[in-house]
């Protein structure tokens, strides 16, 4: 409803990540997740050559927000076969000729698109670029990943194929957008060689179901103010900045031990925020027990209990009042009443 969007909205516009990684950092990770949401948003509306025009645009935008795109792409490959129609189908002709239209103009054709992604891929070998991961537990951040990329990427595969299996039943806006989620949170957290800000469209995206589900609102919480910590850490840790911290804060939460227990809690409001997706907090209707809601039926019933009371005392009032001995009624309650 307008108040659980008026919820969202605000959760978002007041996300302290979104306010460091956007106007203070000047990044545009904003950009390719709105093109995110929307591909989504528009595949949950069966408008299937929308959704893939924007999953590609947001696949050049930032290879990262191709996450969008595979997500549309399984539920037009669903969707064809569960209703025998080709028209879902159409979302990949709209995706590649958007990805040529845009890069080919800057000599950028498939095979170099490819080459871009793989050297983008390789240009830094390491377990974890100040993203507050796995492997920022153990190993630590940037750190050789010699062995433990293969690793990071069949945790990655996993869980992309396991965020997409819903989509099998249902492919409206929630399950859309919870596949979205669930597949970013899980190239953050998994994978080595990730990014700190790799997890700004999963706070995006997860904003919707902190708003519906009240369950999921103390993780996003979590993942919302925990986000925008890892981004001071990296801005004062990344060449070329101008921002500093002060001593203690330096030499306490940022030391070794503090980053062990940020990744820890991070990593543990994910897993609950996921599993909450996957399973009972997949929808965006109010929720089942919702506290109002039982607050509000608790209030009429006793009402209705109050009225039936003075009902009852009102008429019991009548009823002694045209009593032919009411008087001595009164005296023999007082003398009973009075020592």
């Amino acid at each position: 409803g307008p108040g659980r969007a008026a919820l969202a909205s605000s959760l978002w516009m007041l996300a302290p990540g979104a306010v460091i990684a956007g106007p203070y950092w000047g990044q545009i990770d904003a950009i390719g997740t709105l093109l995110m949401l929307g591909a989504l948003v528009f595949a949950s509306q069966r408008r299937w050559i929308l959704a893939g025009a924007l999953g590609g645009l947001a696949s050049v935008t930032k290879f990262q927000f191709g996450l969008g795109l595979f997500v549309v792409a399984v539920a037009a490959i669903v969707e064809s076969a569960r209703t025998r129609s080709w028209r879902p189908l159409l979302a990949a002709p709209a995706a590649t000729a958007t990805v040529l239209v845009v890069s080919l103009p800057f000599g950028q054709g498939p095979l170099e698109l490819w080459t871009l992604l793989k050297n983008a891929g390789q240009e830094y070998p390491y377990t974890s670029l100040y993203a507050f991961n796995i492997w920022a537990i153990q190993p630590g951040f940037w750190k050789p990943d010699d062995g433990l990329v293969v690793w990071g990427g069949l945790l990655l595969g996993a869980a992309c194929v396991a965020s997409v299996v819903p989509l099998w039943w249902r492919r409206d806006a929630a399950t859309l957008l919870a596949a979205g989620a669930l597949t970013s949170l899980a190239f953050y957290f998994l994978p080595t060689r990730a990014h700190e800000r790799y997890l700004f469209p999963a706070v995006a995206l997860l904003a919707p179901f902190a708003a519906a589900r009240w369950r999921v609102l103390p993780g996003w919480v979590v993942l919302s103010l925990l986000y925008a910590v890892t981004l001071v850490f990296a801005l004062a840790r990344t060449v070329y900045t101008d921002v500093t911290v002060p001593r203690w804060l330096d030499t306490g939460l940022f030391a070794r031990t503090g980053q062990i227990w940020i990744a820890v809690f991070l990593c543990l409001a994910a897993l609950a925020s996921a599993g909450l997706l996957a399973t009972v907090d997949r929808t965006f209707a109010p929720h089942p027990l919702a506290w109002a809601e039982r607050v509000r039926a608790r209030w009429v019933r006793l009402r209705w209990w109050l009225v039936e009371r003075r009902e009852l005392v009102a008429a019991r009032i009548a009823t002694e009042r045209a009593h032919a001995r009411r008087v001595q009624r009164a005296v023999l309650a007082t003398v009973i009443a009075v020592p």
